[in-house]
C-alpha cells in the first residue's frame, strides 16, 4: 500500500513514500485502480495508467444533491415556491439549534427523493423567518406541513421515523 505525504495543501501536491515520485493529487485520483467512478471524471482529462499508478484503499464518492429540496429565503419566496407550486410541497420548519430537526432533515430528504420528483421539500428556518413561522402557528420544531394547491392539508410536530414519513407523503400524494 502506498503512503502519501502532503507536500503542499494549497496546491494539492503529494509525495509518495514507496516511490520517489511527486505528483498532483488530481492525477492520483484519476489513475487509481478502481474503475467506473463518476467523481474522478470531473477532474479533467485522464492520464495514462503507466505514468503514475497507485492503489488506494478507499474510493471517493459524493452523494447526489437532492434537487427536490430547497431553503425558503423569505415570505415572497415561500409564496412563489410553495403556495403557487403545481406540485405538492412538504414544508419543514426547523432551527439550527434543534437536535430533532437535524435528525429529521435527512429522513425527510430521503423520503421526498423516493417520490421521484412528485413532491418538493421546502425547509424554513424559524430563526430567519419568524413571521412565516408565526403565520402558520408553529409553536415547536420540527414542524412539518403538507401543502397542496396552496392549502395546508396535513401536518405533524416532532420527530418521525421513515415509515411514518413515507405514509405522510403517500397520503399527500393521494389527496
Amino acid at each position: 500500500m502506498t503512503m502519501l505525504k502532503i507536500v503542499s495543501a494549497s496546491s494539492r501536491r503529494f509525495q509518495s513514500s514507496s516511490y520517489n515520485v511527486i505528483g498532483n493529487l488530481r492525477k492520483y485520483i484519476l489513475v487509481s485502480s478502481h474503475s467506473g467512478c463518476n467523481a474522478c471524471s470531473i477532474f479533467g482529462e485522464p492520464i495514462a495508467k503507466d505514468q503514475l499508478v497507485f492503489n488506494h484503499p478507499r474510493q471517493f464518492h459524493t452523494s447526489l444533491r437532492f434537487e427536490d429540496s430547497f431553503k425558503v429565503q423569505d415570505e415572497q419566496d415561500f409564496n412563489n415556491r410553495v403556495l403557487k407550486s403545481k406540485k405538492p410541497v412538504i414544508v419543514q420548519f426547523h432551527a439550527s439549534w434543534c437536535g430533532p430537526c437535524k435528525m429529521l432533515a435527512p429522513r425527510m430528504e430521503k423520503s421526498v427523493a423516493l417520490t421521484k420528483d412528485a413532491v418538493d421539500l421546502a425547509q424554513v428556518d424559524i430563526d430567519d423567518n419568524p413571521e412565516l413561522a408565526m403565520s402558520y402557528s408553529v409553536g415547536a420544531v420540527p414542524a412539518v406541513m403538507a401543502v397542496k394547491e396552496g392549502k395546508v392539508v396535513d401536518k405533524f410536530v416532532g420527530l418521525k421515523d421513515e415509515d411514518q414519513l413515507d405514509t405522510f407523503i403517500a397520503k399527500l400524494m393521494k389527496c
